[in-house]
C-alpha cells in the first residue's frame, strides 16, 4: 500500500520528497507507457510532482493524486494539439486502475498550478536527450535505450542534485561508451 509505505518512512506520518518517490515515479511511468504517451509527458510529470512536492508537505493519502495531477498537467502542456480524448483517458485509467475520482483529480491539479504559480515548463531530460543523441550519431535503437537509462534516473533522489541536461549527456554517454566497448570486444 503506497499512503501505508510512505507514511511509515517518514516522522509523523508526514510525507517527505524522498519517501515513497520511487513508488510513484514508478506509477507514472506505468501510466504514461499504458496510455502511450509521449516521453516528454512521463519527463515533465516527474518535474512537476518534484517541484510541488519540495515546497509542500503533503498526507501521504494524497500521494497519488498529486502524481496523477503532475500527469494530467504535463500532458494538456505537452498535447496542445488537440482534444480532450487523452485527457478523459487519463482520468478514466487512474479512475479504474486505483479509484481516483475525476473530481479529486482535477481539484489537485489546480492545487498543484497554483503551488508551482502555474509555471510548468522547465527544461526536462527530454529536451536534451534527443539533441544529445543527434549529436552522437546514435541510431534509433541507440537512442531508445539513451530514453531508457534516462527513465531509470528519474526513479533516484539522487536525480534531484544534477540538471537534467546533464543526466541526458549522462545517458548518451554511457550508451556512447557500452557500444565502444562492445565493438572493441566484438571480433572483426
Amino acid at each position: 500500500d503506497l499512503p501505508a509505505a510512505a507514511a511509515a518512512a517518514a516522522p509523523g506520518g508526514r510525507f517527505r520528497p524522498r519517501d515513497g518517490r520511487a513508488l510513484l515515479v514508478d506509477r507514472l511511468v506505468w501510466l504514461t507507457a499504458a496510455l502511450q504517451l509521449e516521453d516528454e509527458v512521463l519527463f515533465l510529470a516527474v518535474s512537476v510532482f518534484d517541484r510541488f512536492l519540495a515546497h509542500s508537505a503533503l498526507d501521504p493519502n494524497l500521494l497519488l493524486q498529486v502524481a496523477v495531477a503532475s500527469c494530467l498537467i504535463a500532458l494538456k502542456f505537452v498535447d496542445i494539439r488537440g482534444g480532450m480524448t487523452e485527457v478523459d483517458t487519463l482520468l478514466t485509467a487512474c479512475s479504474d486502475a486505483w479509484g481516483l475520482r475525476r473530481e479529486d483529480i482535477l481539484s489537485m491539479e489546480l492545487r498543484v498550478l497554483k503551488a508551482l504559480n502555474f509555471d510548468v515548463r522547465r527544461p526536462t531530460v527530454d529536451s536534451f536527450l534527443g539533441r544529445y543523441a543527434g549529436a552522437n550519431k546514435c541510431n534509433a535503437a541507440h537512442e531508445s535505450l539513451a530514453r531508457y537509462l534516462a527513465e531509470l534516473a528519474l526513479l533516484h533522489t539522487e536525480e534531484f542534485r544534477h540538471p537534467p541536461s546533464l543526466v541526458a549527456a549522462a545517458a548518451v554517454l554511457a550508451l556512447g561508451l557500452f557500444a565502444t566497448a562492445a565493438a572493441a570486444a566484438s571480433p572483426p
